[in-house]
């Protein structure tokens, strides 16, 4: 009987063991986490990043749940109301107020003690690939598992070496499997990253240069992307007779012919400044597959992408060189950048600043990543980068009001955006209405008094320099 500390000490090699012993037994048990009761997995649900397993004793009593999210075990709730979610996981949390608020109930009356098998099944790509799928790479290195392979409509590939994922028909228990979070710079990884590479439709792309372009309508974005891709590509167009722009952005799961709008109209804004160019051809990845991308990554003699996953085809799957851009916070593949890789330096990003670190858009100018570009492609060419200004849209982006937000609030944090831009003018008008709102405000009335001054000392040093 394995206990519950056991499962949250697993390393690696442990946890590879016990999966593999869970398939060749058909199912485990577990020590209840808080009594001497031997417990069995009875079925399994999916809620969003989360995986959630009921165990029950021989009696069909003392129910718990036992919660995955990236590692073979992430957290557990009892029936009594204990919760354990050491690392302060969101997705853990959810799945006990799901549980909580009874929007998720499994049938406690069900005896069943198998396990059917394995899912992989996430609803981020970086978590699909480097918590799961490499996995099967290292578990079929010991055990041919095909026969205990899932998946369900949260899938972003699902291709083997042998064979395709089978698809969930009827309710279960499926355990997700994971051994080691985040895993994509090991020799399981290499395996996978050379499977994706080699598994692709050979695509054949006519045109003397070949560029792979991300982009991102959502969080986490290049703000000047619109505008900075347009250069670059006029610039590269002086440079080669013909080219191919492969425009990646948001990834569909497979079967799924949803819409990504926001990446769309990015791409329309894009594309329409070249349509009579007939020398410039454009190719939509949006809303594509992984297979279908990384056909076409596999041509590219370049990329630009974000540091996120927006990478992560061209720099893992198909290893080819290019130029990485964030908001200097946020590098996910960073243990692998390598001579091929340029990444843009944190000195010349403006990044917008909030606590939501992780989803911060940023600032770099244009002419930064194409000099950088230049580098990878081996030209000499390089152009003046213009020194970085803040960036509106970073500024505004960090204001939110609420139902609760006071007038005076909402046009002082309103002021103080356009301080950061510069226009003192502005903010000295905004704040002045903000003091008319809240009269004895002593944060309002200095930021009144000090933008006064500071406008005052401007006029006169104006003035100055004009005598």
């Amino acid at each position: 009987m394995i206990t519950i500390e056991y499962l949250f000490a697993a390393k690696n090699r442990e946890a590879v063991r016990f999966l593999l012993q869970l398939l060749g037994e058909g199912s485990v048990s577990i020590k209840h986490p808080s009594l001497d009761v031997e417990t069995f997995p009875r079925a399994s649900k999916r809620v969003g990043m989360a995986n959630v397993i009921l165990f029950s004793d021989e009696h069909l009593n003392n129910h718990w749940y036992y919660i995955q999210v990236t590692k073979l075990i992430d957290g557990y709730y009892l029936s009594n109301k204990e919760f354990f979610n050491p690392r302060d996981m969101p997705d853990v949390l959810k799945v006990k107020q799901l549980i909580d608020t009874k929007k998720l109930v499994f049938n406690l009356t069900s005896n069943s003690n198998q396990v059917d098998g394995l899912i992989f099944s996430q609803c981020r790509p970086y978590h699909y690939f480097y918590d799961q799928f490499v996995n099967y790479f290292k578990l079929s290195s010991f055990k041919n598992i095909d026969d205990y392979c899932f998946t369900d409509e949260t899938c972003f590939y699902s291709q083997t070496p042998s064979m395709s994922f089978k698809s969930i028909v009827k309710p279960g228990c499926y355990f997700f499997p994971c051994t080691l979070p985040g895993n994509y710079h090991d020799n399981d990884a290499k395996k996978m990253h050379d499977f994706l590479k080699n598994n692709a439709e050979v695509k054949h792309l006519k045109s003397d240069f070949t560029l792979w372009i991300g982009i991102t309508g959502q969080k986490r974005s290049w703000v000047e992307q619109v505008d900075g891709y347009i250069e670059i590509i006029k610039n590269l167009s002086d440079m080669y007779s013909s080219i191919t722009i492969i425009v990646d952005g948001w990834t569909n799961y497979v079967n799924d012919s949803s819409f990504n709008i926001e990446d769309n109209e990015v791409y329309d804004l894009i594309r329409e400044k070249f349509t009579s160019n007939e020398d410039i051809n454009f190719i939509n990845l949006i809303n594509k597959g992984y297979m279908s991308k990384v056909s076409y990554a596999n041509n590219c003699d370049c990329f630009i992408a974000n540091s996120g996953t927006g990478c992560m085809v061209p720099l893992l799957f198909s290893n080819i060189k290019g130029v990485i851009h964030g908001n200097g916070v946020l590098n996910t593949f960073k243990k692998i950048y390598n001579d091929n890789v340029y990444l843009v330096p944190k000195n010349k990003i403006i990044s917008q600043q909030s606590k939501v670190i992780m989803v911060n858009s940023y600032s770099i100018s244009w002419q930064v990543i194409f000099n950088l570009l230049m580098k990878v492609i081996g030209n000499k060419k390089q152009l003046n980068e213009p020194t970085q200004k803040m960036n509106s849209k970073l500024v505004f982006g960090n204001l939110s009001f609420s139902d609760t937000t006071k007038p005076a609030d909402a046009l002082r944090d309103i002021a103080l955006a356009f301080e950061a831009l510069g226009d003192k003018e502005m903010a000295y008008t905004l704040m002045c209405k903000a003091l008319e709102q809240r009269p004895t405000g002593p944060v309002i009335k200095k930021k009144v008094s000090q933008l006064k001054v500071e406008i005052e000392q401007g006029i006169q040093n104006t003035k100055n320099k004009e005598i």
